[in-house]
């Protein structure tokens, strides 16, 4: 038993193909939650296609966040850098002064 989400409503019971499509997609990580604007599938090679599609755009959104991930972590090293600087250019100078 899993959760398939507030807007899955079940194909016959005895409709075979539907619920290969079903499962396909909710053993691709995929659930019925209403939120999304999904095609209607009524083939299995459509259903294929489908979660190949949705694994690509799972696959580009997390190729962005890793790269901004790296982004923030090189921001913040250069930040650090810059501090250490700063604050090794403050303690030159008051040595300096005394």
């Amino acid at each position: 038993m899993t959760r398939m989400g507030w807007a899955f409503k079940s194909p016959r019971r005895h409709d075979a193909v539907q619920w290969r499509k079903v499962e396909m997609i909710r053993r691709a990580g995929y659930g019925f939650w209403g939120n999304q604007n999904w095609p209607e599938i009524k083939t299995l090679r459509q259903a294929r296609d489908f979660i190949a599609g949705l694994d690509h755009e799972r696959q580009e959104t997390a190729k962005t966040e890793r790269l901004a991930n790296v982004e923030r972590s090189q921001a913040r090293a250069a930040r650090a850098r810059a501090k250490r600087r700063e604050q090794g250019k403050l303690r030159s100078r008051t040595s300096q002064g005394s």
